[in-house]
């Protein structure tokens, strides 16, 4: 019987799927910046589905994560870093070409943050975890 079979929620597969990708991000990014040519074709292929598929995840987990009530304030507050970035993203780009001649500094800079990224959502992995079980306790003692 198909009802019967286990299933977790989707919320709770999302923070691991995240991490999942963002952590994919960095190679890529790096590959991308070291590799040349053809090569690049293939290595920026994979690293812009990577890149890209983050943004639904991203806007579910913010959905899902966020009291109906700071909701709008907080994709706000996204989309206002989000244009922030993208305004920058030319100058920094033009930046690096005219300071290193090539791209390879700008690839290894953005594979620096997505380390970052990743790290951060193994942060809030763990303190999820943390806070689940803490109020698992909880719920049992009462």
């Amino acid at each position: 019987d198909l009802h019967s079979f286990p299933t977790r929620r989707s919320s709770d597969l999302e923070p691991g799927i995240f991490f999942t990708v963002a952590a994919l991000q960095v190679p890529f990014l790096l590959l991308t910046g070291i590799v040349g040519g053809a090569a690049t074709l293939l290595t920026a292929l994979p690293m812009m589905f990577v890149v890209f598929g983050l943004i639904p995840i991203n806007e579910v987990m913010t959905a899902r994560y966020t009291a109906p009530e700071y909701r709008t304030r907080v994709y706000a507050v996204r989309y206002t870093f989000g244009f922030v970035a993208i305004a920058a993203a030319v100058p920094a780009a033009s930046y690096f070409h005219d300071t290193y001649g090539r791209f390879t500094e700008l690839f290894v800079a953005l594979s620096g943050l997505s380390v970052l990224l990743t790290a951060l959502t193994l942060a809030f992995l763990m303190t999820e975890q943390r806070t689940g079980d803490t109020q698992s306790a909880i719920a049992a003692s009462a």
